[in-house]
């Protein structure tokens, strides 16, 4: 945290950067072909057991390439606050445990909510302007970033 604090040039860097990636994510979703979405029945899904289901999804979430950075710079935003600053073990203890269990009931809940809502969602992933919004969403938000950034 310190060395950010040191090197602010490195925040407009990263944002420039996630400027750069949100505009080529919206380009891409723009131009993607539309390609209709198939239930599948029970009996056409292959099932694995339970720990390997725990097992693959931890693996996933351990890999997720956004999951570092994300915290890095929260944890920076939270010490330049002195009311939110992590001074003692115990409050990164609470932060590493608060963000664990927050994630894992936000993971839950996206689960749930799929399963129950699977075929409503369906309806709108095959819809043939899906990806065409998508795209439009992504170049919105870069937009947006590069109008907080000038």
């Amino acid at each position: 945290q310190h060395f950010f604090f040191a090197n602010p040039t490195i925040f407009i860097v990263f944002k420039i950067l996630l400027i750069a990636i949100l505009s080529i994510v919206g380009i891409m979703y723009l131009f993607k072909k539309h390609k209709s979405i198939e239930v599948k029945t029970e009996n056409e899904r292959i099932e694995l057991s339970r720990s390997k289901n725990f097992f693959k999804g931890f693996t996933l979430a351990a890999l997720n390439p956004q999951l570092l950075p994300y915290w890095m710079f929260v944890m920076v935003y939270f010490n330049s606050i002195k009311f939110l600053e992590l001074k003692s073990e115990l409050d990164k203890f609470a932060y590493i445990f608060g963000a664990g269990l927050g994630a894992f009931l936000l993971l839950t809940s996206i689960i749930l909510t799929i399963n129950k809502f699977k075929p409503q969602i369906l309806t709108y992933l095959n819809n043939k302007y899906y990806y065409k919004v998508l795209g439009i969403l992504f170049i919105a938000i870069s937009l947006q970033q590069l109008i907080t950034l000038l």
